[in-house]
């Protein structure tokens, strides 16, 4: 049976909102709190685990991530590729399913139809097509809650480090 992990990704720095992953996005609760919560819903994945860097800077994060009872992998700072293939040994995985540590919208329910189509089609990508994209209106804001969700074959991922 494949061994699928939905890996959250998030790391203190950024260009644009530093820090962003431990922002409170709701009363007492970080963004990555919420989101890690969110994604424990699936009804797809094996586990719910978070990866992010050996920077001391994201210490917070790991601290975060045990707290909430994820494991935790901590991997090279600038090689994003190289931290998913470790974090993919760590875990086990089979598949991984790559989600972004900063956003809370994330849509479970896409992530478990990609899922599902990833194994049925035994595939070595997935990600949303336009007709399966998620998307939000408020004041003329439209906002896309499926940015980032994407599901790798973990053979596919080691090709891809060689």
């Amino acid at each position: 049976m494949s061994r699928t992990v939905c890996l959250v990704t998030a790391r203190m720095a950024s260009a644009r909102c530093p820090g962003k992953a431990l922002m409170e996005l709701l009363p007492g609760e970080p963004l990555l709190a919420v989101l890690i919560a969110r994604m424990r819903t699936s009804k797809t994945v094996d586990e719910v685990a978070l990866a992010t860097s050996v920077n001391p800077e994201n210490d917070a994060i790991a601290d975060l991530g045990k707290s909430l009872g994820v494991r935790v992998f901590r991997g090279d700072e600038d090689d994003v590729l190289k931290r998913h293939i470790g974090a993919a040994w760590a875990f086990d995985a089979d598949s991984l399913v790559r989600v972004t540590g900063d956003n809370p919208l994330t849509d479970v329910g896409t992530m478990d139809a990609l899922v599902r189509l990833h194994h049925e089609r035994n595939a070595d990508y997935t990600q949303p097509h336009d007709d399966q994209k998620q998307w939000f209106q408020d004041n003329g804001h439209v906002l896309r809650t499926d940015l980032g969700l994407r599901i790798i074959g973990v053979t596919d991922l080691n090709e891809c480090f060689r």
